[in-house]
């Protein structure tokens, strides 16, 4: 990710051991971009994450035509049933 724009300055804290390989595995020059990403990334789990615990925590609906499997299958059969008729209908 190439963030570009305006930048804010930040103020936060780290373990040492934490910092100590920030230290050692990134370039000085590079951390800001570094932590950045690494921070979008977190963000990033973190929405999705609670993505999929909203939907699953959404009440489920009775579906008085059956379940989600038994709704397609009719509608399938339908549809067949249609363009049999259709081209049954054409002469073909």
């Amino acid at each position: 990710m190439n963030v570009t724009g305006p930048r804010e300055r930040a103020t936060f804290t780290l373990s040492p051991a934490t910092r100590r390989k920030l230290d050692l595995f990134v370039a000085k020059s590079e951390r800001s971009r570094f932590v950045e990403e690494a921070v979008e990334q977190a963000l990033d789990i973190e929405a999705r994450r609670k993505a999929v615990e909203a939907i699953r925590d959404f009440p489920r609906v009775a579906n008085p035509a059956g379940d989600s499997t038994d709704v397609l299958r009719e509608m399938r059969s339908d549809r067949d049933a249609y363009l049999g008729a259709r081209q049954r209908g054409s002469g073909q």
